[in-house]
């Protein structure tokens, strides 16, 4: 979080943020559970996001098969926002 600029990092897990489940992959065990949490966290995700854009912060997520694959693209995004 960069509090004077207002711009707020987020890295995300691909398994925990429903990536996946959003691609259409199902659990096999203990589908309801997950399920609904899978689906509460991407609820969650979108609340947080709309209340701090709602208080003009700059919101930046990443994934973390993205920060692996091109970790240069993520920190290159990162700059561009800190200018």
């Amino acid at each position: 979080m960069f509090r004077k600029q207002k711009i707020v990092i987020f890295c995300d897990s691909e398994f925990w943020h429903g990536k996946k489940y959003l691609e259409g992959e199902r659990f096999k065990a203990n589908a309801d559970f997950w399920e609904t949490k899978i689906k509460r966290n991407i609820e969650r995700d979108k609340e947080v996001n709309e209340k701090l854009k709602s208080e003009e912060w700059i919101v930046l997520r990443f994934l973390g098969q993205e920060i692996k694959k091109d970790i240069s693209s993520v920190i290159e995004q990162i700059r561009m926002i800190l200018g």
